[in-house]
């Protein structure tokens, strides 16, 4: 990538350089992708693993919720920002439920999730798809 930007960029109008920000922002799509394949690989390959979620106003005063999850390589702990979550609500079932789809999708077991924090949300005591069948698909 660095060489094609050193011998493509800027040369004016009339030369085709594939930088346009359509292109950069389709790179950003593809590389965010594949690194949240990998995350994914590594928690099923490691098993049991441990999910916190926090609820974040963005810039533009959108909550933004954050998935972040905890495991162990074989070097040791790691923990990976994972996704933004969509948010349907702030109910405690709304959150758990952001969380089981995305688990879900991943092909991501929660009967391996040892673990749960849910920062700033008081509402979610008690409430967790852990310990709330219910709540499960």
């Amino acid at each position: 990538m660095a060489q094609h930007i050193q011998n493509h960029a800027n040369k004016g109008k009339g030369h085709t350089s594939y930088l346009s920000k359509t292109i950069c922002e389709e790179f950003i799509h593809l590389i965010a992708s594949s690194i949240l394949n990998q995350i994914i690989c590594e928690i099923k390959r490691c098993k049991y693993y441990s999910v916190s979620l926090d609820s974040t106003p963005d810039i533009s005063h959108v909550d933004q919720l954050t998935l972040i999850v905890r495991y162990v390589l074989p070097s040791g702990p790691v923990e990976r920002s994972v996704k933004f979550l969509d948010m349907e609500g702030h109910t405690a079932e709304q959150l758990a439920q952001s969380l089981l789809d995305f688990l879900s999708e991943s092909g991501i077991d929660i009967k391996d999730c040892r673990g749960q924090s849910y920062d700033n949300a008081s509402n979610m005591s008690g409430n967790t798809p852990a310990y709330k069948p219910e709540l499960r698909k």
